[in-house]
């Protein structure tokens, strides 16, 4: 079902989504150029962004398309999208509606098929029926038409074994002179738990993600002339307050928090909390009072979560996809 949302007076989006577009990394502008070089100049009139979210990759998109449509089944991260990009860019469209619908969206706006040469997917090909997808994408639009594929697997934090590593030390030398804390150690710690904590709540199969679709390559060999991939490390500077807010816009977090409360009640003690606390204790500041999911930090406790920094890195992996000979 194809909907917009203009005019939508839904207000939960005001939580969840926003700080999904506030606190998820945007995409390296390493992936963006090469993602652009593979289209000639005189092809960039429309590019379609499936599952858009808030717009991260569609804003990125903009500047180099005539037009760039950003489509998502939720409404209320369209809804968080249209409004951050009022003023980034008047060439950008969005619609609430289901990768199943491409051919009804391309008609409802009068798009032709030859003029749409970039679908990109950030972070949710792995959420699609990818067979029908996929063959909606052949069936539908043009073959010179590209397809690029992002994702990454959980993050880890960057600690001084790092630095020693071949990979790391390659690809990334500005990471030798990136200042690290006493406490990326116990932090590194904080964020693993995490994220095996969550792990079996994420909704789909985590190895998808580890294996950095891997596990699609025969699919796509079997459908596309050109399949290449590529990887990169991103780097994000964060605190352990940004970190947390970060938490919350994970769908594996917030379904772990649905299943404690249902069995443990509202006042469930919350693993991640406990985690952050132990982390203030050894820096010997006040950690978090009252350990519970429902609780609002005070100015002093988010005062001290943000003063514990470290750096974040994703390994970041594309997919390049297309049937240009």
């Amino acid at each position: 079902m194809i909907q917009s949302i203009s005019n939508s007076d839904d207000k939960e989006y005001k939580t969840h989504s926003n700080l999904y577009n506030k606190f998820r990394p945007s995409y390296p502008s390493r992936i963006i150029e090469k993602i652009i070089s593979l289209i000639s100049p005189e092809q960039r009139k429309w590019a379609l962004d499936v599952g858009c979210g808030t717009g991260l990759l569609t804003r990125q998109l903009a500047p180099h398309f005539e037009h760039v449509l950003g489509i998502d089944s939720s409404e209320k991260q369209v809804k968080v999208a249209e409004q951050s990009s009022e003023t980034d860019s008047l060439n950008i469209t969005y619609m609430r509606a289901d990768s199943d619908d491409l051919e009804d969206i391309l008609n409802q706006l009068s798009i032709q098929k030859n003029d749409v040469s970039l679908v990109t997917v950030a972070e949710a090909f792995h959420w699609l029926d990818t067979e029908k997808f996929l063959n909606n994408f052949q069936n539908i639009l043009s073959r010179k038409c590209h397809l690029a594929l992002i994702g990454y697997p959980r993050p880890f934090v960057l600690t001084p074994s790092h630095l020693s590593d071949e990979y790391f030390q390659i690809s990334n030398p500005e990471l030798i002179e990136r200042g690290l804390s006493e406490f990326d150690d116990q932090v590194s710690k904080l964020v693993d738990k995490f994220y095996n904590l969550v792990r079996n709540y994420a909704g789909f199969d985590w190895s998808i993600l580890d294996s950095e679709y891997q596990c699609y390559e025969t699919q796509f060999q079997k459908k596309f002339l050109r399949v290449t991939t590529e990887k990169m490390a991103q780097i994000v500077p964060v605190n352990l307050f940004e970190f947390y807010q970060n938490t919350q816009t994970s769908s594996a977090y917030n379904r772990y928090c649905i299943a404690e409360k249902k069995s443990k009640g509202e006042n469930f003690t919350d693993e991640l909390l406990v985690l952050i606390s132990e982390v203030l204790k050894l820096k010997k500041l006040e950690h978090l009072g009252e350990i519970s999911h429902t609780c609002e930090f005070s100015d002093t406790e988010i005062v001290n979560m943000k003063s514990v920094c470290f750096n974040l890195y994703y390994n970041i992996f594309v997919w390049y996809l297309s049937n240009c000979e």
